[in-house]
């Protein structure tokens, strides 16, 4: 059962990092001057 239990907090650790990662390219996309201001 333990096992388990890890198997599935690694699905939710991936899907929470593929909607981070999806938050910040629309946040890019929605805000680009922003985004070169943070990279000079």
């Amino acid at each position: 059962m333990k096992r388990f239990k890890g198997w599935i907090k690694n699905i939710t650790d991936t899907i929470t990092g593929i909607w981070m990662v999806l938050m910040v390219i629309r946040d890019m996309a929605n805000n680009p001057l922003r985004w070169y201001g943070f990279y000079e």
